[in-house]
């Protein structure tokens, strides 16, 4: 089975490595799925054995899928990864074998290679070995890291300039450092020329203050970054959930929001920091090894060969001496997984009256996965610091002796010499913060292009390509959706445009707009776009906003409940659309925003405001689809007039589904026919 290399995606929620699994192979074929969609798509049987779920689900992706069990022999007879369930729960993509050993991309860390002898350790367990049938095809949107690093940088931008041009300042004042130091070493300590004393030693208080002062902006620079980029991501997520429907919120296991908040806060923390200051690495390299040639070109070959060796060493070393090993790394993630689905599960323990055993079994194996996280951590500092030491060393031991060889010959000066430590010093520090951004690239630009995925947020920049859009092709499509006994519907619903159906029950609307949004299941086709030439999809339930009437409200300020999700959105916007809905001068009457209209005097209104607040919130930022249910016939007809109007003028497609409305000039009425086999 030659080795098939597929793209990293990280894995959020323990319980979700089989959705990961999956999207893994589907993206080596070419197929993109948010793991939203297969989340979903997954979760419709719930069967006792998941492998049977992933099998019984395959072809609604084209896929034909089997249960095996893994031999070598099988193995032999394999060209594509396949699906591995190690244990139960835990799924893993093996890859296939090259000349290093079996190769394992693992959700939880990675890609790993086994031997032979690890490689034991999976014979004789099931899998899944999937193979593409004739009606599969490549698509999904395959993610940008362009893109998506400029969406994240978004209100950290001139932080990130910052950081960078405080990097590149602090690597000239090294450079300047060692031009000192030279200078020194070579001129006037031999000479001992008094008068020169004085500015030598202002110059080396210069720099020293200007080292100092680069490296406290860049440190500054770099907090502000962490903390900019968590504060957003924060707001977006808590803009999502509570955007939620109840049955979506519902169906959340306990802790999703916070292990996604800590995955994407580790991502975008160790990603941009980097990033930043990848620009004065680059410098450094060039800087400090032009000097380093400068002084002697066959000292500067000896100092880059003990570079190039000192990482070769840590390489090798690497395997043996600073990652753990398969049988470590299993039980270290087998009590994580144990932790964190103990800690989801504890709350649900003791409410449901479960027994105290249980219970003391739970915080038993909680405490065993503590102890084997801070023995990883430590393991891991270890090893990052000895990886360091070792390249220090190397490019120390390799400038002083090479160095020192040339002083020996007569063609490098001691004060050069002594330039010579400190330029190899940085050298190789920059060298070794490249090639570790380099290494980590391929993770890098799969798991940072899958934020939004991670965190289910709408991608914005697709969202206003769909609004530039002229109205010619559909937004959001259906075919046969039944409506009524014996009524069914099909329509293109345009951008800019509404739409609208009558006489329907108040029953059938409500199942309607939740068959739209994604909610329910049902006879009848829902296309993103037109439904010509396409197969069915998943809605883009992030782009579909279903408006029945009711707006969650949590404590704080006015512009922490509206205008804290978006850095772009100004507020000039939240107040039009307050005003729109006739809110506007209530809110800014409330000195401490919603929190007091939601418990003091004059407080908002269950029934009327509601439907106003959640009408208001939509207008902020339009989605492409606006499906009204229930809500315009609870807001004054001029301020419903007021949101189409307002809708239409967005790009936002919007069928209404209302019992008591009369129709605005332009709405288009769906038609409905008649079902056979249906009452009429």
């Amino acid at each position: 089975m030659k080795r098939a290399k597929t793209p990293a995606i990280s894995l959020v929620q323990p319980t979700e490595s089989r959705e990961i699994s999956l999207a893994i192979v589907l993206a080596f074929w070419g197929r993109w799925i948010p793991i939203s969609a297969i989340r979903k798509q997954l979760s419709r049987t719930g069967s006792a054995d998941p492998v049977e779920d992933l099998i019984a689900h395959a072809s609604h992706w084209n896929l034909e899928a089997s249960r095996i069990t893994v031999s070598r022999a099988r193995l032999e007879q394999e060209t594509s990864p396949l699906i591995l369930s190690p244990q139960p729960g835990q799924f893993v993509v093996l890859e296939g074998r090259d000349t290093k050993g079996w190769w394992v991309n693992d959700p939880r860390y990675g890609t790993r290679c086994l031997s032979d002898d690890d490689l034991e350790d999976l014979i004789g367990v099931p899998g899944v070995a999937l193979k593409r049938n004739d009606h599969f095809s490549p698509g999904g949107t395959r993610p940008s890291l362009p893109r998506s690093l400029n969406r994240l940088l978004q209100g950290t931008r001139g932080a990130f300039a910052g950081c960078s041009l405080a990097a590149t300042g602090l690597v000239l004042a090294n450079f300047a450092n060692a031009g000192l130091l030279t200078y020194f070493m070579d001129d006037i300590l031999p000479n001992r020329i008094p008068d020169r004393f004085p500015p030598f030693l202002l110059a080396v208080a210069l720099v020293g203050v200007l080292r100092a002062a680069f490296t406290a902006i860049q440190g500054q620079f770099a907090l502000r970054i962490g903390k900019a980029l968590t504060l957003r991501l924060e707001l977006n997520v808590v803009e999502h959930v509570t955007h939620l429907p109840d049955y979506e919120s519902s169906s959340r296991p306990a802790g999703d929001i916070q292990q996604r908040l800590t995955m994407v806060r580790g991502l975008a923390t160790s990603t941009v920091q980097p990033l930043a200051l990848a620009p004065s690495n680059c410098v450094s390299i060039l800087l400090f090894g032009t000097a380093i040639t400068l002084i002697s070109p066959w000292v500067a070959l000896g100092v880059f060969g003990a570079v190039g060796f000192g990482l070769f060493i840590v390489k090798i070393a690497r395997p043996r001496l600073f990652t753990l090993s398969s049988a470590q790394q299993r039980t270290i993630s087998r009590q994580r997984s144990t932790m964190v689905t103990g800690l989801a599960s504890k709350d649900w323990l003791v409410e449901s009256g479960a027994s105290r055993q249980i219970t003391r079994q739970w915080m038993g194996e909680l405490a065993a996965s503590r102890n084997l996280t801070q023995e990883s951590g430590e393991i891991s500092l270890f090893a990052k610091t000895s990886r360091n030491f070792i390249d220090k060393v190397a490019a120390q031991a390799g400038a002083l002796t090479f160095g020192g060889l040339g002083v020996i010959a007569g063609t490098v000066t001691i004060g050069e010499l002594a330039a010579l430590q400190a330029l190899a010093g940085y050298f190789q520090t920059a060298v070794a913060a490249i090639l570790s951004l380099l290494q980590a690239f391929p993770n890098l630009e799969s798991n940072l292009a899958r934020v939004d995925d991670i965190l289910e947020i709408p991608n914005d920049e697709s969202h206003l390509e769909r609004k530039a859009a002229d109205g010619s092709e559909p937004v959001l499509s259906f075919e046969e959706i039944p409506v009524d006994d014996g009524q069914a519907a099909s329509a293109d619903l345009l951008a800019g445009t509404i739409s609208y159906m009558e006489n329907i029950p108040r029953e059938a609307m409500v199942r309607l707009g939740r068959r739209l949004r994604g909610l329910s299941e049902g006879p009848g086709r829902v296309f993103l776009g037109s439904s010509e030439g396409r197969s069915p999809s998943e809605i883009d339930t992030p782009e579909i906003r279903l408006l029945e009437g009711r707006c969650v409200l949590f404590p704080g300020s006015i512009e922490e409940n509206l205008a804290g999700f978006d850095s772009r959105v100004p507020l000039e916007r939240i107040w039009q659309a307050l005003d729109d809905v006739g809110l506007g001068e209530r809110l800014r009457a409330a000195e401490s925003g919603l929190a007091e209209l939601a418990n003091g005097p004059g407080h908002l209104d269950e029934e009327s405001d509601a439907p106003a607040l959640e009408l208001a919130t939509t207008l902020i930022q339009p989605p492409a689809v606006v499906i009204a249910c229930g809500v315009l016939g609870k807001v004054p007809t001029r301020v419903s007039e007021r949101v189409l109007k307002r809708f239409v003028e967005a790009g936002s497609a919007v069928i209404v589904l209302e019992s008591h409305w009369s129709p605005v000039p332009g709405a288009v009425q769906i038609p409905l026919r008649a079902v056979a086999g249906r009452k009429s």
